[in-house]
């Protein structure tokens, strides 16, 4: 027997050993029961709980698993990692074909929920049914992800009991860790700047990468920051932030003293304050993300860095009177002061006057073109730089709409003030420094300023809205002080039922056109609120609070669910403080999203001035009125001009949030509810709940075409266990019909829309 025959014969004894080790334990007396309990072990699902988990490894790096498949309804597949104290980790989990609307939830070692996640957009991604979530582990060690369908969302991770039935489909699990280095209390300390500062070896490796760097300043110095590409092809962005997140200064291309045009960035800065200031390093297409949380990254270009910063003393402007400290005195405003002979001779140039004003003192700025072709912007100033109020191409009283400017402002404070004025485009300069000058028009001018004889504003109203367009972190805090008892239901029921607050990006941040939008609506909106008496002011900050006046915050947010939405009908417009929130929309020309941003935002001002949705829609006419807002499937229809029309028509949801049978003229009673005609006998305020508040604007997100492509889970709903998906669709496809005043069972669902056999009556959801 040779050597070949031995080892065929072990390995035949070996395999005949090993099927015995296997083989199940035969029952030699007949036990159905116990044959089938077999089989029902078997068809258990045996990765639910987190002894069972899939272990994913240490996340240092990214790790991703595919092929895994939510393959029945009650199915939970479990994974394990570890993570370091304090890092930030990602959760990514995307279909892998099919239809899986997805949930996540994290587990410490004890199966306690530290997080979880339905439906949120990892970065670079749209709105899905995919789920994306983010977390801090402030302590280090195993963590455990379970991933179900939505509608499985209380299973009990330790024993797997608790399932309910939940969508299915495929997925991949991404896990990996989130740059670390993109918030202020990230930035690596690059020193006082008694001396140049420099940075190599950088790099922005992925395309939402950030880097960050802290530093301090002296009051007055004059900072140059200098980005060079050591290799590769970073085009970069640099962006500078004061201790709370907010940018004071920004750059793309510029060239250094010495260097030619690139893509490389260079600025310089004069610091007005001392203290620690922040340096933002990212690529090109990434620079709206926030320096505070670190979120709101957009795919950017990527490439290594070296970064120079170098005191330059202090420096000032070439203009000499485009600062507050060179504005020409005006006086006390107790008489009309005129400044004449004044010319705005380049385009970056300004000229700056100062003047004193007692608190609650109402004030009018006029701007008159002696000769030639102006197009003047004012903006008025507080001690501290601070804009308080603007105007571009207002028509004083008696005046034809021009290109000149007007403006009146009621100062709730007495003290010094300050008014710049300049040419259209150039509107962003620094009150401060005189620096920040872009192009804008020229020619000769005149400064009227006058007191105006105050009227008491009508009770529970203010003749100011206000609009902010540079961003906002408004906390629970916030929200729930600015509510007090007038709309704190909504906080809770759809504004901030987290409770983390709402974020909001700065409006078009980066676009080349973003100040002729916001000049375009801001003007639109003003033309048709001036029959109220209402003035349209920008502002900088956050809510207007306690007098009775409306501020819109327009930018991308991060609501949930309802994209443009008021805090509250403000029925009988009583509250002492409103707010409401443009979502960030483009429509191909500026033009175009010019007006359909100006139709949102009248739209949302009357909510908080108590009007409710109409339909306008009359015999197959379609009518001009911002509360029946794009009410059609023609978006042709949605970017035009619109007002309040003297005309009385029917509520699409009456007061009681239900199908309406009552009638609103919004028109007269903007007039009512600003004192211009006299006051119908006002009824009782209908206490909405939070809840109604919600479906009344649900059905408005229906209607601005939101609706459930947009997933909307009801904050409440989804939080109850029996939540099914298809009870949803059928909610939703009855609301928008009784709406309408349709009955849901005569119409189909077609092409995005659902259509009746009248054109004119289609809704978009």
């Amino acid at each position: 027997m040779n050597l070949s025959s031995l080892n065929a014969i072990f390995r035949s004894l070996f395999q005949a050993y090993s099927q015995k080790r296997r083989r199940k334990p035969v029952c030699y007396t007949p036990n159905p029961t116990e044959h089938l309990e077999e089989r029902v072990l078997l068809a258990a699902d045996l990765n639910d709980q987190l002894r069972e988990a899939r272990w994913m490894g240490d996340i240092g790096t990214n790790r991703a698993v595919t092929g895994f498949s939510i393959s029945e309804a009650t199915d939970v597949d479990m994974f394990s990692f570890r993570v370091q104290s304090g890092q930030r980790i990602g959760i990514d989990i995307d279909r892998a074909g099919g239809s899986l609307d997805s949930y996540i939830r994290v587990f410490d070692a004890n199966g306690r929920q530290v997080a979880f996640n339905d439906d949120g957009a990892a970065p670079g991604e749209s709105f899905s049914y995919e789920s994306y979530l983010e977390h801090t582990f402030s302590r280090g060690g195993v963590y455990f992800v379970g991933v179900s369908g939505y509608g499985n969302s209380t299973y009990n991770p330790i024993d797997g009991t608790g399932d309910r039935n939940g969508s299915t489909g495929r997925f991949t699990i991404r896990i990996n860790q989130v740059d670390d280095n993109d918030q202020l209390r990230e930035a690596r300390w690059m020193g006082f700047l008694t001396q140049t500062r420099t940075a190599t070896g950088f790099s922005i490796d992925n395309p939402y990468d950030v880097d960050m760097f802290s530093f301090r300043v002296n009051a007055g110095q004059r900072i140059a920051f200098d980005i060079d590409r050591p290799s590769g092809n970073l085009d970069s962005v640099i962006r500078i932030f004061d201790v709370y997140g907010r940018q004071v200064a920004f750059n793309d291309d510029g060239a250094a003293p010495g260097e030619s045009a690139s893509l490389e960035s260079y600025l310089e800065h004069t610091f007005t304050t001392g203290g620690a200031y922040f340096i933002g390093v990212s690529g090109y297409g990434n620079s709206t993300y926030s320096a505070a949380y670190g979120g709101g990254d957009r795919v950017g270009r990527t490439g290594n860095f070296s970064l120079r910063i170098s005191p330059l003393g202090s420096s000032t402007s070439n203009d000499p009177n485009d600062q507050l400290r060179e504005a020409r005195w005006m006086g006390d405003i107790n008489t009309t002061r005129q400044a004449t002979g004044f010319t705005i001779d380049v385009p970056t140039d300004v000229d700056m006057f100062s003047f004193r004003v007692q608190a609650g003192q109402r004030v009018a700025f006029d701007i008159d073109r002696p000769n030639g072709s102006l197009d003047s912007v004012i903006r008025v100033f507080d001690l501290y730089g601070n804009v308080v109020a603007m105007n571009d191409d207002g028509a004083a009283p008696g005046e034809s709409a021009s290109y000149e400017s007007y403006l009146e402002h009621t100062f709730s404070t007495g003290g010094f003030y300050f008014i710049g004025v300049s040419g259209y485009g150039n509107s962003n300069y620094s009150p401060i420094t005189g620096f920040g000058d872009t192009n804008g028009s020229t020619g000769a001018f005149t400064l009227t300023i006058s007191q105006v004889v105050n009227t008491p504003p009508p009770p529970g109203g203010s003749r100011v809205l206000y609009m902010n367009f540079e961003g906002a972190s408004i906390s629970n805090s916030d929200l729930t002080t600015w509510a007090g008892s007038d709309w704190q239901s909504s906080v809770t029921g759809y504004l901030d039922p987290e409770g983390d607050g709402i974020r909001v990006s700065q409006f078009l941040g980066g676009q080349t056109d973003r100040n002729q939008i916001i000049d375009g609506i801001m003007a639109r909106v003003q033309a048709d609120l001036t029959p109220y008496g209402i003035t349209v002011q920008r502002v900088y900050g956050m809510g207007a609070v306690g007098t009775g006046a409306t501020t819109l915050f327009f930018g991308n947010h991060n609501m949930a669910g309802i994209p443009h939405v008021a805090s509250d009908i403000d029925f009988n417009n009583d509250n002492g403080t409103d707010i409401g929130f443009v979502l960030e929309e483009d429509w191909g020309s500026t033009t175009a999203t010019i007006t359909a941003l100006a139709d949102v935002a009248l739209h949302e001002a009357g909510h908080t001035y108590g009007l409710f949705h109409v339909q306008v829609v009359q015999n197959g006419t379609i009518f001009n009125e911002s509360m029946g807002l794009r009410y059609s499937t023609n978006s042709s229809e949605w970017v035009r001009d619109t007002a309040f029309l003297d005309r009385s028509f029917e509520e699409y949801l009456n007061h009681s949030g239900i199908p309406g049978t009552q009638y609103q003229n919004a028109h007269q009673t903007m007039l009512q509810n600003f004192g211009l005609a006299p006051s119908a006998n006002r009824t009782a305020e209908p206490q909405l709940s939070g809840t109604a508040l919600r479906d009344i604007f649900l059905a408005d997100a229906v209607r601005h075409g939101h609706g459930h492509d947009d997933h909307d889970h009801d904050h409440e709903d989804h939080a109850q266990d029996d939540h099914d998906h298809e009870d949803h669709d059928d909610d939703l496809h009855d609301q928008v019909y009784a709406v309408v005043g349709q009955d849901s069972s005569s119409v189909s669902r077609t092409g995005g829309f659902f259509a009746t056999n009248d054109a004119e009556d289609r809704i978009l959801v």
